[in-house]
């Protein structure tokens, strides 16, 4: 989805559009989720695709430097779908 280039020129509205793409799919996976008591292996490779662990990471250490409120609005997205998913984002 999203290359190392693409996560640090990522706007945080083009962020907030990748988590409500994303929120239906966790919403299906919040049942086997639960069941585990984690969030699958392809929802962390979901999340990390999207580039939601580098939002908060500066420009110059290869991320999108977006700030808390990005952040926030984006893990809402996320939580949308399902609040597990939207924690460990």
């Amino acid at each position: 989805m999203a290359t190392l280039a693409s996560a640090i020129r990522v706007s945080k509205a083009e962020m907030i559009e990748r988590a409500r793409a994303l929120a239906p799919v966790f919403r299906e996976r919040a049942a086997s989720a639960e069941a585990a008591r984690r969030i699958p292996q392809d929802s962390a490779r979901d999340l990390l695709a999207a580039g939601v662990a580098r939002m908060l990471v500066p420009r110059r250490l290869g991320g999108s430097e977006l700030g808390l409120d990005a952040w926030f609005d984006v893990v809402r997205e996320i939580g949308r779908g399902d609040a597990s998913h939207a924690w460990c984002a």
